[in-house]
């Protein structure tokens, strides 16, 4: 792992995924389907909010 663990993404990638450059960003491989998936910061909090909501809804949170 190099020093600083950056990935530079070019910009037509960027803007494709809605990602500013220098944000944040989750990288997914999908090796099924031979992907790299790009999400970012604010998709990846969306996600989590609505994961978490769901699980107080049906009271599997703990």
């Amino acid at each position: 792992m190099p020093r600083k663990p950056y990935v530079a993404l070019p910009a037509p990638v960027r803007h494709g995924c809605g990602a500013l450059a220098g944000g944040r960003l989750l990288l997914v491989a999908d090796p099924v389907h031979d992907v790299l998936v790009v999400h970012p910061e604010v998709a990846v909090q969306a996600m989590l909010r609505t994961f978490h909501t769901s699980l107080a809804a049906t009271g599997e949170a703990s």
